[in-house]
């Protein structure tokens, strides 16, 4: 990320490109570029499988949530117009993760755990930045999406998506 060491330290060893052309990065790497990507790919592929990702979720949900801050209470927050907006977009959730998704069983062994805690707002943000991860493993692994987050507005492309 610009500004940061690291850029620093490769702009100063002449490895960050101005015009990256067709390569998936802006950055010279030391080992040849497919070696790099293909090493990428296992990480995400391993990171981001499903069961990985959501027992990660899961571990913070019991472990690192309850010892946060507590947030001010908002008597918005359980107004029968905010719970009602949210049946939707739970419904939906649950239908996309819990039913159509291939990972639906990691997805309930997480969402279980959660409900009976009575972690809906959990589960939820668990649910949806899985899901999101997920497809986005996924579509980089084959190609579909961009490898390089941090490249100069100039260099970034946009990523392909599937609806």
């Amino acid at each position: 990320m610009p500004g940061t060491p690291l850029w620093r330290r490769l702009e100063k060893e002449g490895r960050i490109l101005d015009d990256a052309g067709n390569r998936e990065s802006n950055v010279v790497f030391r080992l040849p570029e497919d070696v790099v990507l293909d090493g990428w790919r296992r990480v995400i592929g391993h990171a981001y499988r499903p069961a990985h990702l959501y027992g990660r979720y899961l571990h913070q949900m019991t472990t690192t949530y309850p010892r946060r801050l507590p947030c001010p209470r908002s008597s918005r927050r359980y107004a029968p117009r905010t719970v009602l907006r949210s049946l939707p977009i739970i419904a939906r959730v649950l239908w996309h993760c819990g039913v159509r998704a291939d990972y639906r069983r990691d997805f309930w062994r997480m969402t279980a755990d959660a409900l009976r805690r009575r972690d809906i707002e959990g589960m939820m943000q668990a649910a949806v930045t899985g899901h999101h991860l997920i497809r986005f493993a996924r579509d980089a692994i084959a190609g579909r999406a961009e490898k390089s987050f941090y490249a100069p507005p100039a260099l970034a492309r946009p990523a392909a998506r599937d609806a």
